[in-house]
């Protein structure tokens, strides 16, 4: 079967413009996120303080901070002033950026005083 020139040059050219826009939406890997796992031990006589400063905390966290993707809290069932706490993070400036307000937060000393134990991992 023998195509006319003109028809030759438009199915070549669709066959361009159809691999450039499949290239073209491909999808992008996401960039890494930062993600950190802290775990405290809160002292018993402050834990209900605690807890109601960490629900204020992440919910303001959640809100007002660009970059904070998710904050969970998770405290063990048999040691209730044991908690771990799963941070995720757009990126490095994201986790920095709340990690200074985190430390503003810390110079309460009555939160400071409620915190028996904090490690941390990135």
């Amino acid at each position: 079967m023998k195509f006319p020139q003109p028809v030759l040059k438009v199915l070549l050219l669709a066959g361009v413009v159809l691999a450039v826009v499949s290239w073209s939406s491909r999808p992008v890997a996401p960039k890494p996120h930062k993600v950190r796992l802290a775990r405290l031990v809160i002292d018993p006589t402050q834990l209900a303080h605690y807890k109601v400063l960490l629900r204020e905390g992440v919910e303001t966290a959640m809100q007002k901070e660009p970059g904070v993707l998710a904050l969970y809290a998770v405290f063990e069932k048999k040691r209730p002033n044991h908690l771990t706490i799963l941070e995720m993070y757009a990126d490095e400036a994201a986790y920095q950026a709340h990690m200074g307000v985190v430390k503003q937060i810390g110079e309460n000393r009555r939160l400071r005083e409620s915190l028996y134990w904090l490690n941390s991992y990135n």
